[in-house]
């Protein structure tokens, strides 16, 4: 249902799209960024009263570390139609009213300006498909654990652009030196040698994001999260 409904507002949400900036969950495919918002608001909601409330922010500072920005206005605005369902009768009803919780854009939505770093497409594409910071970090978590073991030059070259995208340039660099060591000729790292430096990201967790129940106990630093301490998106 609210597939459906998204799409019939489809004009709507376009109008509410942000000027592009890069390629990432959110400016990539806006209409795919706001059906997750719709959807995710739905599961907070239903988490606070069948679950708890403790629970339900939980999982609210979760998603919006995964890329969801405005989830926590959406969820706020539900509230509205859960309170007056005479004056909307169905969520359809209703939908306008979320869609006033997103920004209105700055300035036109374009194609991003690429002029002066003619790699960074280049990339982002290579560094799919994490999108976010929080989900780039914990690629990062696990791929430092990989090339402990073995430095193969393809893991290098998907580190070095991580490293890249998230500020941490040195690191990055290092990495496509490394690269070129095993494959003189790589194209890909001359590219991250030659972009320009990236700007660095808001602060946040430095180890992967995960999932958990209120009072899991947190795995250590040194291992990936076990299967049991985590919950399937």
């Amino acid at each position: 249902m609210l597939d459906n409904v998204t799409e019939l507002y489809g004009e709507d949400i376009a109008r509410k799209q942000p000027a592009a900036r890069e390629p990432s969950r959110e400016y990539q495919n806006w209409m795919h960024h706001v059906r997750e918002h719709m959807v995710r608001t739905a599961m907070l909601r239903m988490v606070w009263h069948e679950v708890s409330q403790a629970y339900s922010d939980e999982e609210l500072r979760h998603e919006t570390e995964c890329g969801l920005p405005h989830l926590a206005a959406f969820k706020e605005r539900v509230a509205e139609y859960e309170k007056d369902r005479k004056k909307y009768p169905t969520f359809a009803d209703f939908y306008p009213r979320l869609l006033d919780v997103l920004p209105a854009p700055k300035g036109p939505s374009r194609p991003l300006d690429r002029e002066g770093d003619p790699y960074r497409d280049w990339i982002v594409e290579n560094a799919m498909p994490f999108y976010t910071d929080a989900q780039r970090k914990r690629a990062l978590w696990y791929l430092d654990l990989m090339l402990e073991r073995s430095k193969n030059p393809g893991l290098l070259l998907k580190r070095a652009c991580l490293r890249h995208l998230l500020g941490r340039r040195d690191e990055a660099v290092a990495d496509a030196k490394a690269v070129l060591a095993l494959r003189p000729n790589d194209e890909g790292a001359r590219k991250v040698l030659a972009a320009p430096a990236a700007s660095s990201p808001s602060p946040g967790p430095s180890g992967p994001v995960e999932r958990r129940r209120p009072g899991a106990r947190t795995p250590t630093s040194g291992r990936p999260p076990s299967r049991s301490s985590t919950r399937r998106a």
